[in-house]
């Protein structure tokens, strides 16, 4: 493995609402679709835990749970059906789902941050100290990448650099596309820049919806990401919830292809459960989501249950 751092049941209800609509001079956008949800599941995790980063990848969901003292993954089927429960390091903050079932960790001890390689029973066979502070890591190609401010560096064992033309600005995401590409999308900021297998970048290319506010604060002075969880499918098609939201309204998930032209706007119904009650407008929080094929999931930091939607096919 080589490590490239990078300087850092139920039936849907669709409904469309009111065909394209108009923006600006002569902008139009696709027209907003709202979802409502395929099915819900609880995830089968210690109530202690606390959802930290959902994964969709070979046909399974995987719900990455932390706590300051334990940490797990939970892989389900994608109708919920419990398959593993895989005890990782309490370190782990951030993993990555390769074909071969194998789990690629971002963890970080006293002694800095650390790359660990975990075999789908949970045995850790491989860790890689390193040597620069990552914000993310990703997968392009075969390689393991990792950025913070964008300047490209290759390591260990290799030489050279790249400059991504317009620097990435922190905090950003990454998702897999088809062909050993990787998107990374800015999430204050939103852009895309594409990392080819061949380590070329391309230029930054504006993120661009009704939904996407240039004022990064809420009426209340509180500061948000526009953009704050990615997935993509095997198309390649990238996907990006987006706030503020309000939950009684649904969330917001835009859908973009790989090249950064926005394909659908889709309004989640989000469902409400007896521990939601009392709480806010009673509604589910959407803190990630995930994709399968034309199925989104989403999963919430405050409540161990997940979410799908059937997304309409083009």
């Amino acid at each position: 493995m080589r490590l490239l751092m990078i300087g850092c049941s139920v039936l849907t209800l669709v409904i469309t609402w009111s065909g394209c609509q108009s923006f600006g001079l002569g902008q139009s956008y696709p027209a907003v679709v709202e979802l409502q949800p395929s099915g819900t599941f609880e995830i089968a995790t210690s109530p202690t835990l606390r959802l930290a980063q959902l994964v969709a990848a070979n046909g399974a969901v995987y719900f990455l749970e932390r706590s300051n003292t334990d940490a797990e993954i939970v892989k389900t089927d994608t109708t919920g059906r419990f398959i593993a429960a895989i005890k990782v390091p309490t370190d782990v903050s951030q993993v990555i789902v390769e074909d071969s079932n194998n789990i690629i960790a971002l963890g970080k001890t006293r002694l800095g941050q650390r790359i660990l390689d975990i075999e789908p029973s949970g045995v850790v066979k491989r860790e890689t100290q390193l040597q620069r502070k990552v914000y993310r890591i990703a997968t392009s190609g075969g390689r393991i990448v990792g950025w913070d401010e964008g300047e490209i560096f290759l390591q260990p064992g290799e030489s050279g650099g790249l400059s991504i033309a317009s620097t990435v600005a922190l905090p950003s995401h990454a998702a897999t596309l088809p062909g050993g590409r990787l998107a990374i999308i800015g999430a204050e900021r939103p852009a895309l820049w594409i990392l080819r297998a061949s380590g070329n970048v391309s230029q930054q290319v504006p993120l661009v919806a009704p939904e996407m506010k240039s004022e990064t604060r809420t009426q209340q002075g509180v500061k948000h990401l526009t953009i704050f969880s990615v997935a993509s499918n095997h198309n390649g098609e990238i996907f990006c919830a987006v706030s503020p939201y309000r939950g009684a309204e649904g969330g917001i998930v835009l859908e973009f292809d790989s090249n950064g032209v926005l394909k659908n706007r889709f309004r989640i119904a989000l469902p409400m459960f007896p521990e939601t009650e009392g709480r806010r407008d009673g509604r589910m929080t959407l803190s990630h989501i995930a994709v399968v094929n034309r199925t989104l999931f989403i999963g919430s930091t405050s409540e161990q249950r997940c979410v799908y939607y059937r997304l309409p096919v083009q």
